[in-house]
């Protein structure tokens, strides 16, 4: 505001601006680029637990070959044979851990065939369903083609690994616990769509699958942390903190990204965007409908 004159009249000229365009295009910047730090700090993460994973998995498997000889060949079945045993199934769990730190790093094995995400879907919910007593899960998928390019086995554990976090975060819920399992193709108007990672990709040639609960949320200081290894927010004994590691990797290997949206008491929703491809009849292979064990 400031003074002026008009026809030997003294006025006050006021001029007004609409901040808000200004102000979220601020926030979105610093959005993008919060998010962009935090892939880079988990890149380099990934770079020493990949290293560190390989040269462990080596020694395990020497440890393994040794064990596994000494128990073919031992004609002792009492207290040494125990021990044998204990050894073993040591190795096998720390031998999935290294798949996890490995899967986080991408460089896990990966076997890549054409996937309909909708008979995925399915086959995840039908693994998951009988761990969530007490559970409404619904599952959505968008009444069109929805093909992807990947590992069906890395991606039903990054499905899974989801489905039981939300469960995990419904168990002191009161009232209808529900969550959603849903697929369908990206569009640029999704509030997801600003965080992808480079700019140029048009919402036609991804593929978004959903995973939402109305259970206790994630508070903001966490969701900086989540994807971290070995980080974890559950009690000692009941999750090793590489569940979400393994899905954040995985979807990066499969050069798709994700997006969380949740607050304290308001649920939360990751967001999977993934590349589509179109039906190649030649190329293309049915899921397989294995049963597989649920992980961490």
């Amino acid at each position: 505001i400031s003074p002026g004159s008009l026809d030997t009249r003294h006025v006050a000229l006021l001029i007004a601006r609409d901040m808000t365009t200004q102000y979220a295009e601020a926030r979105k910047r610093q959005n993008i680029f919060e998010q962009t730090m935090h892939s880079q700090r988990l890149e380099s993460i990934g770079q020493l637990a990949g290293g560190i994973a390989h040269d462990f998995n080596n020694l395990l498997h020497s440890i393994q070959a040794n064990v596994e000889t000494l128990l073919a060949h031992g004609s002792d079945a009492g207290f040494n044979r125990d021990l044998l045993n204990n050894i073993s199934e040591a190795c096998h769990r720390a031998a999935l851990l290294t798949t996890q730190l490995l899967g986080f790093a991408r460089k896990g094995k990966y076997n890549e065939t054409i996937i309909d995400v909708k008979i995925l879907l399915e086959q995840v919910a039908q693994l998951f369903r009988p761990t969530a007593k007490g559970i409404t899960l619904k599952l959505i998928t968008e009444p069109t083609e929805l093909l992807v390019r990947g590992d069906e086995n890395q991606l039903t554990q990054v499905l899974l690994n989801l489905l039981i976090n939300s469960r995990d975060a419904l168990e002191d819920v009161s009232g209808e616990k529900k969550i959603v399992l849903r697929a369908e193709a990206a569009r640029s108007d999704m509030p997801e769509w600003e965080y992808r990672p480079e700019p140029e990709n048009s919402g036609k040639s991804y593929l978004c699958i959903r995973v939402r609960d109305n259970g206790c949320g994630i508070p903001e200081e966490i969701k900086m942390r989540m994807f971290d290894p070995f980080f974890t927010t559950k009690e000692t004994g009941k999750g090793t903190g590489m569940g979400l590691a393994m899905v954040y990797g995985s979807i990066m290997n499969h050069h798709g990204w994700l997006h969380v949206t949740s607050s304290p008491g308001q649920g939360c929703d990751f967001a999977i965007f993934l590349p589509a491809v179109k039906d190649d009849r030649n190329e293309k292979k049915p899921n397989s409908n294995v049963m597989r064990q649920l992980g961490d």
